[in-house]
């Protein structure tokens, strides 16, 4: 319907890995910076959550720069299918409301967008390899 919006690809994968990045970035970020805190409501270890944290917030930097990014998109893959595993299972919420699993499956799909696609043409990735 739009052919000509098609040689803009780039400029679309760009935003996308830019947008992930900066959500996952700061949320990786404040589990880094008070894990204990986070692991209490969670119900996890304090290490398990700083763990958690640094791969969080690698890979949204890596996606923002558009450097490993299907490696980034891979591990941040399997934090949301952990993160739905929880809300659905752990938490049992609903897709909509309070706390529930829209967002993460939102960011699930957009990973693996990212994870099969690559970072696209305005990346380091296309520079470096």
């Amino acid at each position: 319907m739009f052919p000509t919006l098609l040689s803009f690809s780039a400029f679309g994968l760009l935003v996308l890995r830019v947008v992930v990045g900066l959500v996952f970035l700061p949320h990786g970020w404040a589990k880094l910076k008070n894990p204990k805190v986070m692991a209490q409501g969670m119900g996890w270890s304090a290490a398990a959550i700083s763990v958690l944290g640094f791969v969080e917030a690698a890979s949204g930097l890596l996606l923002i720069l558009g450097l490993l990014t299907q490696f980034a998109a891979l591990l941040l893959v399997l934090v949301m299918l952990g993160a739905l595993y929880y809300k659905l299972t752990k938490w049992h919420k609903k897709f909509t409301g309070d706390g529930g699993w829209e967002l993460d499956f939102m960011l699930l799909a957009a990973n693996i967008a990212l994870l099969l696609s690559g970072a696209g043409a305005w990346a380091l990735d296309a520079q470096v390899f």
